[in-house]
């Protein structure tokens, strides 16, 4: 007999053998996936583990990711046809590239350019493209010789791509914005 008291909640099911984490390889390449990068979600960590008092409102209101539910469908269709072409795969949540791409690099080495990262508008900092958490975006880690095919699939489903960098093998995180390198950590 169940308690009144207890809830189960479903989160989902799936086949195991897409359930692994996978890693990185030295040679795959970095690719961004999704919408263009704004400094909406910057701080959005903070924002959703802070207390919601009107000064925390004011001061982090840009924390509030801009969803669109509209891309986030295209890339979960693509999904399944993906996932036996990806390394690794991961979103964009608190602390955007930074966070996603960092964790994936974690024991190969990366190294990263936003230079070539879309925008939603002109003016972005370096460090506002690296940790903005705006949302529909996607890391992928994928091997060289499957990338075209990964593109092919992410154009098919009219999905924005770009591939950002390298894992190196150096065991570093290294991201540059052309010329200057803004971080370089182990």
């Amino acid at each position: 007999v169940l308690s009144q008291n207890l809830q189960f909640i479903l989160l989902g099911t799936g086949e195991k053998k897409y359930s692994k984490k996978g890693i990185p390889e030295v040679g795959d390449i970095a690719l961004l996936v999704g919408n263009p990068t704004g400094r909406d979600g910057i701080h959005g960590a903070t924002m959703s583990s802070a207390a919601n008092s009107e000064q925390m409102v004011k001061k982090e209101g840009a924390a509030v990711q801009i969803g669109d539910a509209y891309t986030e469908r295209l890339i979960m269709e693509a999904t399944p046809e993906l996932r036996s072409l990806l390394r690794a795969y991961g979103d964009l949540g608190a602390g955007g590239i930074a966070s996603c791409f960092g964790e994936m690099g974690e024991g190969v080495g990366i190294e990263l350019d936003l230079t070539s990262i879309p925008t939603k508008y002109e003016g972005l900092a370096p460090w506002e493209k690296l940790e903005s958490e705006s949302q529909e975006r996607m890391g992928m880690a994928v091997a060289p010789q499957h990338l075209e095919q990964v593109q092919n699939i992410l154009a098919a489903h009219e999905i924005p791509f770009h591939v950002i960098g390298k894992f190196t093998g150096n065991e570093r995180f290294v991201v540059k914005h052309g010329k200057d390198t803004i971080v370089d950590l182990d």
